[in-house]
């Protein structure tokens, strides 16, 4: 696989002469547990419909649906079932719109692999929040957040970026099943709606396809024709070398 590197851009460093920041393969990116099928460069394009985002839930039934989140969290962490691997912080990924964000947390459900996989891609910027120090902070501070999705049914994975090039937060997550996956973001949408910009809650689910083969295939571009140019897609990755 060819390795990708990202370009020079506001707050998020690319690739240096001499080694002083080496590129990583999108591979790094991929949950090294994850076995997808590759897609080959012959194989016929994927079917990812435009996105449509529904209507956030109403806030009683996100509520609700927050509520037994926290109680199913509650018992996957007596279980010792929710796990933060540190392979992937620090990682950097370039998107589509030629924004670039740095991985700084990974959220890992220890279950059985999803029998029908989906990528959500969630986006957003916080209001108000413009000074690093803010951004470190709700970083830190972001830990307490795990409480509020990490019980939902059917999610597998959550890889956390700080914000891009223009203050926007992006999750990328796993799910076994589309519909949990648009579940979740209307509630997500819901519960982000009081601290976010108006406007800047999208999000994207991309049935059939593991987090693997949305961040390490060398062919995902031609086989997902609506990803050219889209903020959800990543098109390189490396590391500070720091």
């Amino acid at each position: 696989m060819a390795e990708l590197v990202g370009s020079d851009g506001a707050g998020a460093p690319g690739a240096v002469a001499g080694g002083r920041s080496p590129a990583v393969s999108r591979r790094a990116l991929a949950d090294s547990r994850a076995q997808p099928q590759r897609i080959a460069a012959d194989d016929p394009p994927l079917v990812v419909a435009t996105p449509v985002e529904l209507e956030p839930l109403p806030g009683l039934a996100a509520t609700r649906a927050v509520l037994a989140c926290i109680a199913r969290v509650v018992g996957l962490l007596a279980c010792g079932r929710i796990h933060q691997p540190a392979a992937l912080v620090g990682v950097w990924a370039r998107f589509g719109d030629n924004t670039a964000a740095k991985a700084y947390r990974e959220t890992v459900i220890e279950r059985k692999p999803p029998a029908d996989p989906a990528v959500l891609v969630v986006t957003f910027r916080l209001r108000g929040v413009r000074s690093e120090r803010a951004h470190a902070l709700f970083r830190l501070e972001s830990e307490l957040n795990t409480l509020l999705f990490a019980g939902f049914p059917g999610l597998c994975s959550k890889l956390w970026f700080a914000h891009d090039d223009r203050g926007a937060y992006r999750g990328v997550y796993e799910w076994d099943g589309q519909g949990r996956a648009g579940d979740y973001a209307r509630a997500l949408s819901r519960m982000l709606a009081p601290v976010s910009e108006p406007g800047s809650i999208h999000y994207q689910v991309l049935p059939g396809l593991g987090r693997a083969q949305l961040l390490d295939d060398e062919h995902l571009g031609a086989h997902l024709p609506s990803s050219a140019g889209q903020w959800w897609c990543p098109v390189a990755s490396w590391r500070d070398g720091r």
